[in-house]
């Protein structure tokens, strides 16, 4: 059996911080090489912007003015999760959220070398997601500033 067959899948996520509008995941998956046959690791950084946080309602190209995001945002997605056979109860509730994201496999990017997460997470990925948390709280920050009276 060659190397090719042998890598098997595998997907690891990590909650970097969750809040009441957002939350922030570092995610990482497997794959082969592209310059080889190795089994290398690719990173990515998402951000949940749920309803009710100054972001939820700008298009991708307006939130990649406000975000950092390593390379531009290259996943954007917006999703509505409703409860199975429809909400029944007080307490239940329809939820909106943009998903948004970036990885680093971009030109330049050492992307057959990242490390595994099972060494841990890159610096230079915590750096990218902590900056991004920074972003989104100080968006909840001044919003909160201008409602005051």
């Amino acid at each position: 059996m060659s190397e090719l067959s042998e890598i098997k899948k595998c997907n690891v996520s990590f909650t970097r911080l969750s809040e009441k509008s957002f939350s922030v995941e570092i995610a990482a998956h497997n794959s082969r090489g592209i310059h080889s046959d190795k089994e290398v690791w690719n990173w990515n950084v998402y951000a949940y912007i749920r309803e009710g946080h100054p972001f939820f309602t700008l298009s991708e190209s307006s939130l990649s003015d406000e975000l950092h995001f390593h390379g531009g945002i290259t996943y954007a997605q917006y999703f509505i999760n409703e409860p199975m056979g429809g909400i029944k109860y007080d307490w239940q509730k329809v939820n909106r959220y943009y998903k948004v994201g970036s990885d680093y496999r971009h030109y330049q990017d050492d992307y057959d070398n990242h490390d595994s997460p099972f060494d841990g997470i890159p610096i230079y990925v915590q750096y990218d997601a902590d900056l991004l948390i920074g972003q989104l709280q100080s968006a909840v920050r001044r919003l909160t500033v201008e409602e005051q009276p």
